[in-house]
């Protein structure tokens, strides 16, 4: 799901299945669907890029969410840190910088190499 385990929205995300009938913890802690979760989803809408973006810049401290703005203008596309850093108007390279990269990175919404940054193969897919 792109979210690193053990934090809030994790624990969030997990009560909201539980609490609104998606599924069941079975006996080993793992989640099951149930039959309801599953007609529930069937009547669901796909997610769009823009709708999963929105989200997830809401929840993102800056400059995360205008780095990951960005990066979604050009999928298929490696951004490097000087692109990046032209697109949004802030300076590259101190703790301001890195803490956005890293917040990115860890909820999986970025592949990165070297200072080269490129949407997350799961969003990129919605494009």
């Amino acid at each position: 799901a792109g979210m690193s385990p053990g934090n809030g929205y994790m624990y969030g995300g997990k009560k909201y299945l539980i609490d609104n009938d998606f599924v069941d913890i079975d006996s080993a802690g793992m989640a099951r669907i149930k039959p309801t979760g599953l007609a529930k989803v069937d009547k669901q809408t796909a997610p769009t890029l823009g709708g999963l973006i929105a989200h997830w810049s809401s929840r993102l401290k800056d400059p995360a969410p205008q780095m990951l703005e960005f990066i979604a203008r050009t999928p298929g596309r490696w951004v490097t840190d000087s692109q990046l850093a032209a697109g949004i108007g802030r300076k590259s390279g101190n703790g301001f910088w890195y803490g956005g990269i890293k917040a990115l990175r860890r909820n999986g919404l970025i592949l990165q190499i070297n200072k080269q940054y490129q949407l997350a193969k799961i969003l990129e897919s919605l494009s």
